[in-house]
């Protein structure tokens, strides 16, 4: 009886150690929030743009066109994603397994005709200069920069010095 008691004792402790390793070895989520809350005169959609929470400007879409190709923005719902390199465009965040779509990034650039199904990032949204029934987001690049600066002190503060991959959530709301 005692023999069966001692393995016993030690499955659940075996257990009990690969849990704490898995949970020590688990990459830590980098959470980006996209909050839609309101729509621009072209019907646009027009969010909030949040890291772990923390305000970080603001996002412009297409507006919702079921979920056609270029033309419409994505569903809402939780997206694992990666960094993806692009040449000259530098780096952009790309979602992964979006229904239906291939492609969808969260990148640069100041107008609708920029989007192409994507997400655009910025300080702030305002009528186009060009088009006033467009609307369009500004400071898209030190919007990117400070996007990086977060995940850079995401990774650092879990003693990642960015030698470890951080796995990347995007919760679209609304």
């Amino acid at each position: 009886m005692r023999h069966h008691q001692f393995l016993s004792a030690l499955s659940v402790l075996i257990f009990v150690l690969f849990c704490a390793v898995t949970a020590v070895m688990a990459k830590p989520t980098f959470t980006i929030t996209i909050d839609r809350n309101m729509t621009c005169k072209d019907n646009s959609t027009i969010g909030r743009l949040l890291i772990n929470q923390k305000e970080m400007g603001r996002t412009l879409e297409l507006p919702w066109r079921n979920n056609e190709t270029n033309i419409s923005r994505i569903p809402q719902g939780i997206y694992d994603a990666t960094i993806r390199q692009d040449g000259k465009r530098k780096w952009r965040i790309q979602l992964k397994k979006v229904p239906n779509r291939q492609y969808v990034q969260i990148h640069i650039g100041n107008y609708q005709r920029q989007i192409k199904g994507c997400i655009l990032i910025g300080k702030e949204v305002m009528p186009n200069p060009n088009n006033k029934a467009e609307c369009m987001v500004t400071y898209s690049q030190s919007t990117l920069d400070a996007i990086s600066e977060e995940m850079e002190r995401f990774a650092a503060s879990d003693d990642l010095n960015m030698t470890q991959e951080v796995n990347i959530r995007v919760v679209v709301k609304g």
